[in-house]
């Protein structure tokens, strides 16, 4: 009989370390497989908010199209920009009957973040109302930008007893590069 206990006791002791091995392998296979799901739920979580993040950027580049594209008419546009501009001033100023010379043309970078600075600089001559016209419209041009330096001489008049004036101004515009 003792050997029938002995025996029961060893096998209720082994299937005791069994059950305590199965229920610790399960313990560590849940832990492991909860830490899994757990990664996966955020990393979804993660790609929603990237996906919405998305949606509201697309959508705010589409809401604002029209004002990029119209700050973008105020900055002169590379190369070609910058000769549709001196051509303007220069038909201007022949319109104007008013002698221009350009005296200065350079490009600065990192004039006005994130644009360059396109550097024009212009001695001129002409008629005291003329003269005028030119510099207002040098004030108006429809691009980012300021006139740094203006330098006038007025001269005495001809036999049509209108002053001249000779002249220098600085430009410095807004300018993108490709």
């Amino acid at each position: 009989m003792k050997t029938k206990a002995t025996t029961t006791l060893i096998i209720v002791g082994l299937l005791l370390v069994a059950s305590a091995a199965a229920f610790w392998w399960l313990s560590v296979t849940i832990y492991q497989t909860s830490t899994d799901l757990r990664t996966v739920l955020q990393t979804l979580k993660n790609e929603q908010v990237m996906a919405r993040d998305q949606e509201v950027l697309v959508s705010l580049l589409e809401s604002t199209e029209a004002d990029r594209t119209e700050l973008q008419s105020y900055v002169i546009a590379g190369e070609s920009g910058t000769i549709f501009f001196l051509s303007e001033i220069d038909t201007l100023a022949a319109n104007l009957d008013i002698t221009l010379e350009t005296s200065n043309l350079t490009v600065t970078p990192g004039g006005r973040a994130p644009y360059n600075a396109l550097v024009v600089g212009y001695s001129f001559k002409g008629s005291d109302a003329n003269v005028r016209t030119f510099l207002t419209a040098l004030e108006n041009v429809p691009y980012a930008g300021e006139l740094t330096s203006i330098e006038l001489t007025k001269r005495a008049g001809d036999q049509e007893g209108g002053a001249t004036i000779d002249g220098t101004v600085v430009l410095e515009l807004s300018m993108m590069t490709p």
